[in-house]
Formats: C-alpha cells, sequence, structure tokens
C-alpha cells in the first residue's frame, strides 16, 4: 500500500464528508462551491470496473491509461482521493496477479499514483486555504452589518440597499415602503380629523362622520397591504443573513480541523 492510504486514514472521509454537507447550503458569491464533480465519480467508477484483461500486457496498458487519467481528478471536491484509492487497490491487485515480468512497471505506476495523489492533494490544500479565507472575509462583512441597524433602516424600506440586492428588489421596497407610507400619513390624519379633511364628501351627521373616519382607516389598511410584505422581506432577510452567519462559522471551524489534519498528514 502506498501514501494513498496511509493519508486516508490518517484523515478519514468522513471529515470532508462532513465539510461537504455543512459548506453546500451556502450560496455566498465569495465561497467557492463544495461539491462531488461527474468526473471524480465517473472516473472513480471506471476505476472500480476495471478487470484483468486476457492478456497481461493490455491490462498493463489499460492500467496506465488509467493513471494517466488521473491527473485530471478535480480536487475542489471532497471524493477527489476515492480515485487514487480506488487505483492503489488495483494496483496492488495486479501486483498479486500478473506475471512477475511486469511487477517493476507496476511498482512504477504505484509510484506514479502517489505522486498524482500528492500533486491532487497540494492542489486541495490550496482550495481549502482559498475557501477558508473566503469565509472569514465573508464574516467579517456581516459583522460590519449590525441587526439593529439593519431593522431600523429596513423600516424605511433601505434593507435592499444594506445588504446590496439587486435592482428589482430595490425599486419594490421603495415603493411599497413610499406607498405605504403615504397611505398611512393620509389615513390617520383623515381619521383623527374627519371635519378637516373630508374632501369632496359632505358631513351632515354622524353617520357622514362615520364614514369619512371609516375611509381613513380604508387607506391605512391598503398602506399595510404594500408595506407589511416589504417590513416581512427585510426582517426575513436579516435571519438569513444571521443564519447564514452561523453556518460560515461553523464551517469554518470544521475547515480548520479538516485543514490542520491536511498539513499534519505527510
Amino acid at each position: 500500500m502506498s501514501l494513498v492510504n496511509a493519508f486516508i486514514n490518517q484523515i478519514g472521509r468522513e471529515i470532508g464528508r462532513e465539510v461537504y454537507r455543512n459548506a453546500r447550503v451556502r450560496s455566498s458569491k465569495h465561497i467557492p462551491t463544495l461539491s462531488y464533480t461527474d468526473f471524480n465519480k465517473d472516473f472513480a467508477d471506471e476505476i472500480k470496473s476495471f478487470e484483468l484483461a486476457t492478456y497481461d500486457k493490455v491490462s498493463v496498458r489499460n492500467l496506465i491509461n488509467l493513471i494517466e487519467k488521473s491527473e485530471n481528478v478535480n480536487p475542489r471536491s471532497f471524493n477527489w482521493q476515492d480515485c487514487y484509492i480506488e487505483l492503489d487497490n488495483k494496483i496492488d491487485f495486479c501486483k498479486e496477479h500478473l506475471d512477475k515480468e511486469h511487477l517493476d512497471k507496476l511498482e512504477s505506476l504505484d509510484q506514479q499514483n502517489s505522486m498524482n495523489f500528492s500533486v491532487a492533494k497540494e492542489r486541495h490544500k490550496t482550495f481549502i486555504g482559498q475557501t477558508i479565507e473566503n469565509i472569514k472575509l465573508e464574516i467579517a462583512n456581516h459583522e460590519k452589518r449590525n441587526p439593529i441597524l439593519a431593522f431600523t433602516i429596513s423600516l424605511l424600506g433601505f434593507n435592499p440597499f444594506f445588504y446590496k440586492l439587486n435592482f428589482g428588489k430595490i425599486f419594490s421596497h421603495l415603493f411599497g415602503t413610499v406607498v405605504g407610507i403615504i397611505c398611512f400619513y393620509y389615513g390617520y390624519i383623515i381619521y383623527i380629523d374627519p371635519i378637516g379633511h373630508h374632501g369632496n364628501l359632505l358631513i351632515k351627521n354622524d353617520a357622514d362622520l362615520t364614514k369619512v373616519k371609516n375611509l381613513g382607516i380604508t387607506i391605512i389598511v391598503i398602506g399595510s397591504i404594500f408595506y407589511l410584505p416589504v417590513l416581512i422581506s427585510s426582517i426575513k432577510r436579516i435571519l438569513i443573513e444571521q443564519k447564514n452567519n452561523a453556518n460560515n462559522k461553523e464551517t469554518l471551524i470544521t475547515l480548520t480541523d479538516y485543514q490542520c489534519n491536511l498539513n499534519k498528514s505527510k
């Protein structure tokens, strides 16, 4: 067995899986995606399907082709090492079942697999380091956004500006807020002072006065229809940002532990 299995024994595949599970729920544009790639999975399946050919030379040639393909394994996912594990197993299998005249070549392939693994590991370490730095940046940016301030400016419809959302969100929030405030204002003054703000409505008795007051209430309700969705959307955005930051902190801890183990392995 080469350094491939030694690495897996020390790091453990589940650590990587746990990082993946924690990180994949995030959608921040600052953080690279941690995912399983089709090439890695398909290639690992191709290695697993490797079988001895009728002639030993053909088996060795097929193994050489797989070793060459392993140089394209994507280290941005946590299944990157699976291909090298399978190759390591296939090489050991061939050492036991092929003619001894191929042993030197198989030893050479074993070393080449270890070298390819080391290169992929370094690329994976670089990617993990980059991801950690990006998560730290994301956390630092979030800490600058005071949730109390975010809620305060959300009352004025400026939540999309605060979180740098798209133009559509900015327009809809400002429109809903402006219409809501106007309706609240006029609805309120009509309700508390129906005589002074009855407009073209005639007030001859208490029933007419009640109608004007009801008009004020109706205008306030219309304002609420425009304003409340904006406020609810803003509060949801604040809660989502808080949850994302908590997820980022949890992922950072897991990734940092994973990186430490990764750096300790030879």
